[in-house]
């Protein structure tokens, strides 16, 4: 079954860029925000949508200063 879905920040519609990167595997609909900073803290909402209705599912997202290293 074909789902167009739609992920927003703060009510206002996200776009894939170099900074979100969006995906949707199997029923999985995924968003990933790239080296997040204090300016992506909010309200994170997805919708999917097909012809037998809609569903949606938000999130608030907080991000906290720190020191990272990788392995």
């Amino acid at each position: 079954m074909i789902f167009v879905v739609n992920r927003f920040k703060n009510g206002k519609e996200l776009k894939p860029n170099k900074r979100y990167k969006m995906s949707y595997e199997g029923d999985v609909a995924s968003l990933t925000v790239v080296a997040a900073e204090e300016s992506d803290q909010g309200s994170y909402l997805c919708k999917a949508s097909n012809k037998l209705g809609t569903v949606d599912t938000e999130c608030t997202l907080t991000v906290q200063g720190g020191t990272f290293s990788h392995c």
